[in-house]
């Protein structure tokens, strides 16, 4: 039994059994959904994304305004 370390190349197969899961369950009776479940996943991905890059930088700006702050009033 070999090691196998995470690579990012394992992510498509992550990302394309998510879409074939939410294909297979929302088309019960609708075959032309496969698209747009696949944008839906895609629209989901980027608001992850875009939500993230926002809580990261609002983080970043109140940790320096309180460094700032902070060097203020002991200095």
């Amino acid at each position: 039994m070999s090691f196998k370390p995470f690579s990012p190349f394992d992510l498509p197969d992550v990302r394309r059994n998510i879409v074939n899961a939410s294909t297979s369950s929302s088309s019960a009776g609708n075959s032309s959904s496969s698209s747009s479940s696949y944008v839906v996943v895609v629209v989901v991905v980027v608001v992850v994304v875009v939500v993230v890059v926002v809580v990261v930088v609002v983080v970043v700006v109140v940790v320096v305004v309180v460094v700032v702050v902070v060097v203020v009033v002991v200095v």
